[in-house]
């Protein structure tokens, strides 16, 4: 269970960075982006 989070995680991270490459208008968007998945993965994590 722990594995599979960590891969989607991961899968999000490289999405977040493939779609939104850096640059100073979309560094806080792909934060916001980054942290949500952190929050989403703690939750289920939590369950």
């Amino acid at each position: 269970m722990a594995k599979a989070l960590i891969i989607a995680y991961f899968l999000n991270y490289f999405m977040a960075n493939m779609y939104m490459p850096d640059g100073v208008l979309t560094t806080s968007k792909k934060q916001k982006f980054i942290e949500s998945s952190i929050l989403s993965i703690s939750s289920f994590v939590n369950l």
